[in-house]
């Protein structure tokens, strides 16, 4: 049996960065995603977010794939849900210390609000319009069909023979 490690993040997008390889080959969407987690602590009520960092890459030709669906669709505070394999990086900093991270390669995303509607108090809200309603519009009744099964009737057809094999011609 083989083993699959897979990582669901459901959050909101923070930052989404497109890059290009340089050398033409797949470009590559980086999306920073935060997730808030809201618990009890010794009485008080605590909120708190975990950020992860997330790529999706475009198709071969370095078109399409879901890197470009996510450029176009997400924004700072969309909601979404990312399915993909994780990953350990790791780097140097400038104290030369090597620093490691957890990177989810995505292989599936669903995005959750609008699809690309922010979700934050700041974007503006549209008051609902009031919608008119057209005068009832006077029907004539219209009968109700019957329906019977009719009798069967001879369509001309020829009588199987009886004891007719019907595979012989």
């Amino acid at each position: 049996m083989k083993s699959k490690a897979v990582i669901v993040v459901r959050g909101n997008v923070g930052n989404i960065e497109y890059k290009q390889s340089a050398t033409g080959g797949k470009g590559r969407a980086i999306l920073s995603i935060a997730t808030e987690e809201v618990f009890k602590k010794d009485g008080q009520t605590v909120k708190e977010t975990v950020w992860y960092r997330a790529v999706a890459f475009t198709g071969p030709d370095g078109t399409g794939g879901l890197a470009e669906l996510i450029g176009r669709m997400c924004r700072n505070g969309t909601g979404l849900e990312v399915v993909g394999k994780p990953k350990m990086r790791e780097f140097v900093n400038n104290e030369n210390q090597k620093v490691q991270f957890l990177e989810i390669l995505i292989d599936e995303v669903d995005f959750l609000n609008n699809y690309g509607e922010p979700k934050d108090a700041s974007a503006p809200q549209v008051a609902p319009q009031p919608v008119q309603q057209a005068a009832p519009v006077q029907q004539a009744p219209v009968a109700k069909p019957t329906y019977q099964q009719a009798a069967p009737q001879n369509q001309g057809f020829a009588k199987p023979q009886a004891n007719a094999n019907p595979f012989q011609r």
